[in-house]
């Protein structure tokens, strides 16, 4: 009896031992997670700073779709009015360590890539200009990097020329930094995104 009540209590203090080292672990953001204020957006997960035109306005684009397989939609933001502009950042899972699959991410398929440096950080850059008719020119920007074991991409798309130039200047200033620096980094003004009611649209304040 008494060598039952010693394998016991050695079994309850390892369940106790294993759940304060589960809860001692920090919390890992969701992919999108962070914060927004007027003009900036800033992850947790990642680690990293990105300003926008204050003309925009945030929209968070949804979560994984099953027919964009592994891709996470992590922010988006874009113009109220006509011309519009939309600013979209989107990650996919990555276990290969080449070159080329950022190089796709940045649309290699279908267009001219370069590589640049944005805080640090290796990016594979496109651009291309399309006319749909009836609806003035298009330009669009698409950056790729590997960050964590994710192709993070930022994709651009805009009809306004001044508004896109300004947009993919503030692209080329991200600033990354140690994640769990995050809310320190975005500071007093921002706010938790997605927004606890849920990852539905909230415009920015």
């Amino acid at each position: 009896m008494k060598r039952h009540s010693n394998r016991d209590a050695g079994c309850l203090f390892g369940l106790l031992l294993l759940t304060t080292a589960l809860f001692a672990q920090p919390a890992v953001p969701p992919l999108g997670a962070g914060y927004v204020e007027t003009g900036r957006y800033i992850n947790s997960f990642f680690g990293f700073a990105l300003k926008f035109p204050s003309e925009m306005r945030v929209n968070q684009f949804g979560i994984a779709r099953p027919d964009l397989g592994n891709t996470r939609f992590l922010f988006g933001a874009q113009t109220l009015h006509e011309p519009l502009s939309v600013l979209m950042l989107s990650a996919e899972p990555s276990n290969r360590n080449s070159s080329d699959e950022v190089r796709e991410g940045a649309g290699s398929k279908l267009h001219a890539t370069k590589r640049i440096e944005i805080g640090g950080k290796e990016f594979w850059k496109s651009e291309s200009q399309q006319k749909p008719k009836g609806l003035g020119t298009m330009q669009q920007y698409t950056y790729a990097t590997r960050i964590n074991g994710y192709i993070l991409t930022i994709s651009l798309l805009c009809f306004d020329h001044d508004l896109c130039t300004l947009a993919a200047r503030d692209i080329e200033e991200i600033t990354f930094f140690d994640p769990a620096k995050a809310e320190e980094v975005a500071g007093p003004q921002a706010y938790p995104f997605p927004p606890p009611s849920g990852p539905a649209a909230r415009s920015s304040r």
